[in-house]
């Protein structure tokens, strides 16, 4: 059995406990009993495939994150809102959904109600060169907190992740 732990930041307490409605017992259980803060990560990604493999590796990175997929990207800023979500990763293509404006535009929603929520952008820089440069930009002129190219290593995406 695991001692309790003293709580000494209730605000993060009522973060957590907000999460209620849309989250398991089993993450506030995880909580009030010790195991830490839950971070709580959206991924939003066209490929499902990619998105898991995301998700897997933050998952086998590090077990406090807990990670969440939006279905589709007119869910995310709900899904970000709902579970209040710390990190928001997205990836940027030339098509939409997912074109760097309308990530933007996502990004601009999450950041008017969760302004400490962290914004990491995935891009493609092989197949997609002028976009990978424009995501780039985004990051020099402070609008994201990070991108990542689709073609590192899922330790490396886990490792910039975490240090968020």
């Amino acid at each position: 059995m695991k001692k309790l732990k003293k709580i000494t930041h209730m605000g993060d307490v009522r973060q957590e406990i907000a999460l209620y409605n849309k989250s398991t017992i089993e993450i506030l259980c995880r909580i009030i009993v010790g195991g830490g803060i839950m971070r709580r990560v959206v991924v939003d990604m066209q490929n499902a495939l990619f998105a898991d493999a995301i998700s897997s590796a933050l998952k086998n990175f590090d077990s406090d994150f807990s990670v969440y997929q939006s279905e589709a990207p007119k869910r995310t800023t709900e899904m970000c809102f709902d579970i209040q979500a710390n990190v928001l990763i997205m990836e940027v293509t030339a098509y939409t959904p997912w074109k760097l404006e309308e990530r933007m535009k996502i990004r601009d929603e999450v950041k008017a109600q969760l302004p400490n929520c962290k914004i990491v952008l995935v891009v493609d820089e092989n197949t997609e060169k002028k976009l990978a440069d424009k995501v780039r930009q985004a990051k020099k002129d402070g609008l994201v907190d990070n991108f990542i190219y689709g073609s590192v290593s899922s330790t490396y995406l886990s490792a910039v992740i975490d240090a968020l």
